[in-house]
């Protein structure tokens, strides 16, 4: 009976310092993330300063951005109004006709005209053909360099642009 009763005994031991190795373990895992909590709040608290001066940073870094789009947008529209101003001025520069010149084109296609008629009238057709297409064509020129004209006028500002010579 003595041998039941030591065996008893030795599973009771046994079964002991299982449970207690079981729950040291469990007490070791759970007051190691206790530990790290611990640690993870006293470092936040310790930093802090540090994180809301770099926050600040980050918002005066933010504003300074936003500013400098600003100026580069302004910029970029006072540089676009400066090219179109060019643009314009050296298009009115490139189209050498003027009114006058549309007028005398018309008054050619006037004469054009007369001289067909009188080449119909005298039986010369070839001529007479070759006179009404001339006419219609110096006609056509003369409706392009009034539109040339009337474009060059419509959007273009009277300010001569900075730099450039008259």
């Amino acid at each position: 009976m003595q041998a039941i009763n030591s065996y008893g005994l030795i599973i009771v031991l046994l079964l002991a310092s299982i449970i207690q190795v079981f729950s040291g373990w469990i007490i070791s895992l759970r007051s190691e993330a206790k530990g790290y909590d611990k640690g993870y709040d006293d470092a936040k608290r310790g930093n802090a300063p540090h994180i809301e001066a770099l926050h600040e940073d980050l918002a005066l870094l933010r504003s300074r951005l936003r500013l400098a789009e600003a100026e580069h947008t302004k910029d970029r529209e006072n540089l676009m109004q400066d090219c179109d101003k060019r643009i314009a001025h050296y298009s009115r520069q490139a189209n050498p006709f003027t009114e006058e010149d549309a007028a005398g084109l018309m008054k050619t296609a006037g004469q054009l005209r007369r001289a067909n008629e009188l080449f119909e009238h005298l039986g010369a057709t070839t001529e007479a053909d070759y006179a009404f297409s001339a006419s219609n064509h110096a006609t056509v020129m003369a409706g392009r360099i009034r539109e040339a004209i009337a474009a060059a006028n419509e959007g273009a500002p009277s300010v001569q642009p900075e730099g450039a010579a008259a």
